[in-house]
């Protein structure tokens, strides 16, 4: 018996296009007072621009002129945008139907309608309907012509010289003689005209660019469908394990059975959202089309792999102690002294954050390669991750050049190479992909998968809590957008938050009961928490917290171009992107703005935007890049995003006038382009981090280098022979911290049968001549520091055949 589905209603944003179609021309007065309006948007735009440029105010404004600079900004945007007279090409925010939007009549909206029995089963046929709405010459909307593309591109050109232009005046290439002040007022202005220039004159994406897939099940139909004998079974088993272990937890405290009832629950509430069916053979066969996107990631992978390997114990050559503290945490889980899981751990950190480097240990020592391969690892799997969030929401060349720019920065370089804050940029990564699948496909495994993921985001380093924000971000913008797709998924969103909850397991009691350690690195950090207010008054020299307020916003938006790390954990003086690729995102955000429509633009403008608000703005020292790592995924989607729209029209007009040849002399272009910012970034990040390191790190690698027989000793007025540093570097090497007065009385404890080392600090380099005429046949041996001719420390190296001091 065949039953016809009821046709889906329109969504509200097809709706708004619709409705916009039909609205009325406006009269003559109407006309006037809009171009009134806009006039009067271009005064507040300059006003404000020239508040921002410092410009003579008097008195007091002169101290807040930023409270009157952003208004009008905010003012003379709201205007522009509300009074502009619509365009018929498809480009801004609210384009025709039929051409951005085709809410009745696109073929994706046909695909949706038709029934299907399994979202699976839809996959390929739905693939192929977004990939022949995606290609620029299919579908039956009319090619711009030869004068409007004439137009475009010089918008888009002059969009991007301007960006540019404002680049070299950060850099200081432009007006060398301007003040700071000066140099970033305007150079932030010409970057915002430059970023609304392109985002309106680039071309408008296409039927799938940005858009989850259509809706395979009649409408009213939930998919997942997680209320059925299979789910409920597996639901129910997950969460029965999870409140064992729970409950065991808070009675006996963390036991083998605890542990593996907790990893029960997570295996069953991942089989509760997959359903067990017979795949389809069609599915399995790649397409040849497909094979060269596949080896370049490989090619990729492979490039970056070589460059996070070499010199891995080395480069970075100085060793924070943070990193130390953190390695000393996961060294002792890798061996046995640590056997606790559902616990704080360091700093506070829920101990389930140091496995990722505990597991790596096991596999590669428990020194610096052990602590350093999870970052490797996790680095090449965040690439991967983002490839994947590329190609399933824009199209495979977003997907690999995001991934490109990613692997060739020196941000993700280094943090690749180290251990802990690359954690949750992984799982974060992950949960939002997961996420997309399920709200995409409807696959009741991606919704669990993705709250999994959220889960072990939350426990690794306290910027992976972030990842609920983004959720709740996405989740927002379906119910104000796409109401019908969120009721659909509704039972994979109950599945997520069963997932998360699960995944937390009995670290939700160690929260509950240690409330005050949950949330002390929080409150220590956070903006107008006393201490920090006082911290960031002395620091920028301001006396207001609105002052405080605009230090940290201007900090934080300017941190891609001009500002740079106020971390020791890597501490570069270089903006957060490279010029090229800080240029290449900032169009591509404000393309995503411009094009807020879409889900997939809506959500990498968000997630960049959560993490500078709550990351950024609202935390202390910012921009402190260890708690943004957060916006690597995004910020090299929205780079990949403005590159593929130059390229798309190029692709376009060679396709047109039969130039095959030009689509892969492109990507080779392309691919070049990367390599070179590779190798560039590579030199930048081995100029400032192949032999620099603090007097600790040193003392560290030497005393990890002597011979096990030795007995070291440290004389210091700074330094703890029990410091972390020497602790993870080289365990149990220094015997003990002598006082300086004994040194200099000769109480030195020299083994006769073994070689006695004395470690002793620049400050305290009188110490030497003391030592020598106690111990004649000792050998000297001074040690660089960073700075040319300059000593970090001396070693005493007294043999093991001299006796001991004659009285």
């Amino acid at each position: 018996m065949t039953m016809t589905q009821p046709s889906p209603s329109p969504s509200p944003s097809d709706r708004a296009d619709s409705s916009s179609n039909v609205a009325s021309a406006p009269s003559g007065l109407g006309k006037v007072l809009s171009a009134l309006g806009l006039l009067a948007a271009l005064g507040l735009a300059v006003l404000s621009q020239a508040i921002a440029s410092s410009a003579p105010l008097p008195g007091a404004l002169a101290e807040r002129g930023w409270l009157l600079a952003l208004p009008a900004a905010l003012a003379a945007a709201v205007l522009a945008a509300s009074l502009a007279p619509p365009r018929r090409d498809g480009m801004g925010l609210w384009p025709p139907a039929g051409r951005d939007g085709a809410p009745a009549t696109s073929t994706a909206v046909a695909a949706a309608a038709a029934p299907s029995p399994h979202p699976d089963e839809s996959r390929s046929a739905a693939s192929h309907v977004e990939g022949a709405a995606a290609r620029p010459l299919a579908g039956a909307a009319k090619a711009p012509g030869r004068a409007e593309a004439l137009l475009r591109g010089f918008g888009v050109a002059l969009g991007i010289a301007l960006a540019v232009l404002a680049q070299l005046a950060f850099l200081g290439v432009v007006g060398p003689a301007w003040d700071e002040g000066s140099r970033l007022g305007r150079g932030a202005g010409l970057l915002l005209v430059g970023m609304a220039l392109f985002a309106l004159a680039a071309p408008a994406p296409g039927a799938a660019f940005g858009r989850l897939a259509p809706l395979a099940a009649p409408a009213g139909q939930a998919w997942p469908r997680l209320l059925e004998p299979w789910g409920i079974a597996w639901l129910t088993a997950s969460l029965a394990a999870a409140a064992f272990a729970l409950g065991r937890f808070l009675r006996s405290g963390e036991t083998s059975a605890v542990l593996a009832a907790w990893v029960v629950s997570l295996v069953a509430v991942a089989l509760a959202g997959w359903r067990p069916a017979r795949p389809a053979l069609g599915r399995l066969r790649p397409s040849l089309a497909d094979l060269p996107a596949p080896l370049v990631l490989t090619a990729l992978l492979l490039v970056a792999l070589v460059m996070r390997v070499y010199r891995l114990t080395t480069l970075p050559y100085d060793l924070d102690g943070d990193f130390a503290s953190h390695g000393l945490q996961a060294r002792a889980l890798a061996t046995g002294v640590e056997t606790g899981l559902f616990r704080l751990g360091w700093a506070n950190i829920p101990m389930l954050g140091f496995a990722p480097s505990a597991l790596t240990m096991k596999l590669f020592g428990t020194g610096l390669a052990g602590l350093n391969m999870a970052g490797v690892v996790e680095g090449l799997l965040i690439l991967v991750g983002v490839w994947w969030l590329g190609r399933m929401l824009f199209n495979q060349r977003v997907g690999l050049l995001a991934a490109g720019l990613l692997a060739a920065g020196y941000v993700h370089l280094h943090f690749s190479r180290t251990s802990e804050y690359i954690d949750p940029v992984f799982f974060l990564v992950y949960s939002v992909g997961f996420l997309v699948l399920g709200l995409s496909r409807g696959s009741g495994w991606a919704f669990a998968l993705s709250g999994l993921c959220s889960a072990f985001a939350f426990l690794m380093y306290y910027s992976g809590r972030i990842v609920i924000f983004i959720v709740l971000f996405a989740v927002g913008y379906l119910l104000a957008t796409d109401r019908a797709r969120l009721w659909q998924r509704r039972q994979g969103l109950v599945l997520w938050a069963a997932a998360l909850l699960v995944g937390l397991g009995p670290m939700l009691a160690v929260f509950a009961q240690d409330w005050e350690g949950f949330n002390e690195r929080s409150q220590a950090v956070f903006l107008f928490y006393p201490p920090v207010i006082e911290h960031l008054q002395n620091k920028y020299g301001v006396a207001t917290v609105s002052a405080i307020v605009w230090e940290q916003i201007k900090r934080t938006l300017l941190m891609f171009h001009y500002y740079h790390d106020t971390s020791t954990q890597f501490g570069l003086l270089k903006p957060f992107l490279d010029p090229y690729t800080a240029t290449a995102f900032a169009l591509g955000l404000a393309y995503a703005l411009a094009h807020g429509r879409r889900f997939g633009l809506a959500l990498l403008a968000g997630w960049t935007g959560l993490i500078l608000a709550i990351g950024g703005v609202l935390t202390n020292n910012a921009p402190f890049w260890p708690r943004l790592l957060g916006l690597l995924p995004p910020t090299a989607l929205l780079a990949a995003i403005a590159v593929d729209r130059v390229v798309e029209p190029i692709l376009v007009q060679a396709d047109r006038r039969g130039r095959r040849w030009a689509a892969p002399a492109l990507a080779v272009a392309l691919v070049a382009a990367v390599a070179l910012l590779g190798w560039r970034n590579w030199n930048v990040y081995v100029e400032a981090k192949g032999s620099w390191a603090t007097t600790r790190t040193r003392i560290g690698r030497y005393l990890a280098d002597l011979p096990p027989g030795a007995a070291a000793y440290l004389v210091s007025t700074e330094y703890h022979y029990l410091d972390r540093e020497f602790e993870f570097l080289a365990p149990g090497r220094l015997a003990a911290s002598l006082p300086p007065e004994d040194v200099r009385a000769g109480a030195l404890p020299a083994d006769p049968n073994r070689p006695t080392v004395v470690v002793i600090t620049a400050e305290l380099a009188d110490l030497l001549t003391a030592l020598q005429a106690q111990f004649p046949a000792g050998r000297v041996q001074p040690w660089p520091d960073n700075d040319p001719g300059s000593v970090g420390f001396y070693t005493f190296t007294v043999p093991p055949t001299a006796t001991a001091p004659p009285p």
